[in-house]
């Protein structure tokens, strides 16, 4: 019978795993430089976990075998792209569940407190492909940028054309609407005047009238001919004294008559 003392660190440790190898979905070989995994085992676990699986080997079997198994299932599942990319940042988390569930269940009193995976490396033919279709994915994003502002262009310019075509349409149905009001005032502007000048002349042939109406009645008054016909000899008469007629007096005048001009005397 014999017995032996071996150390076991409890407090928080740090196992690192190196150059790490696993397949892509597409059958892509990848290294991982590099996977720190932090974890500890609590001191009322240590004798039964070091009794099942060794105090030197203990860490080994629970924790970074298991790493590396959990990591080959995560790239198989992943596409070159997917484990260098896009799900890169959620590997370390997904490796750590997973070993802290395994070791749960096992009840070995070890915590894994967080993984971090560094340097992922993949064939510089995959790095070559990848910058080709990136270059080719951006020049065909820039093509399509270049249509759409082509496309953008001509629809802007179609619809300042439109515009320029709607605002000359406007001028010219205000430029008709104006020659249309502008003829329609002319027209009756000389429509006015017309009236104008037709109740004009109806005045003054009404004042005719009147006037030769008047005319002729005084005319058929009886006399009122000689007495015009003697105010026509008044104005243009002479009176000539002669030594033979002392007692008469001679007036003669031109005067017009129905008959023509004449020699009026006056005795």
């Amino acid at each position: 019978m014999y017995s032996s003392i071996d150390l076991v660190k409890y407090i928080q440790d740090f196992d690192e795993l190196n150059n790490l190898k696993c397949v892509s979905r597409e059958g892509v070989d990848i290294m991982i430089e590099k996977v720190i995994i932090s974890n500890r085992i609590d001191p009322k676990y240590i004798i039964e976990t070091t009794r099942l699986y060794g105090t030197d080997t203990y860490d080994k079997i629970l924790v970074t075998n298991p790493v590396s198994q959990k990591l080959r299932e995560l790239c198989a599942e992943r596409t070159v792209d997917e484990i260098e990319i896009t799900d890169f940042h959620k590997l370390d988390d997904l490796i750590r569940t997973e070993i802290q569930e395994q070791n749960n269940r096992l009840n070995t009193g070890i915590t894994v407190d967080w993984v971090r995976i560094s340097g992922i490396i993949v064939p510089q033919k995959i790095k070559e492909k990848r910058l080709a279709l990136a270059s080719e994915k951006a020049d065909k994003i820039l093509a399509e940028e270049v249509i759409k502002r082509v496309r953008l262009e001509k629809e802007n310019e179609k619809f300042i054309s439109q515009k320029d075509s709607e605002i000359k349409l406007e001028k010219s149905a205000n430029s008709n609407k104006e020659m249309i009001l502008n003829m329609q005032a002319e027209r009756e502007k000389k429509a006015i005047e017309n009236v104008i000048i037709v109740e004009t002349s109806e005045a003054n042939a009404k004042k005719i009238i009147n006037e030769a109406t008047a005319l002729n009645a005084m005319y058929g008054i009886p006399g009122y001919t000689d007495v015009k016909m003697a105010e026509a000899f008044s104005t243009n008469s002479k009176i000539y004294w002669g030594d033979k007629l002392p007692h008469a007096i001679y007036s003669t005048g031109m005067y017009a008559g129905a008959g023509g001009e004449g020699v009026g005397v006056v005795m």
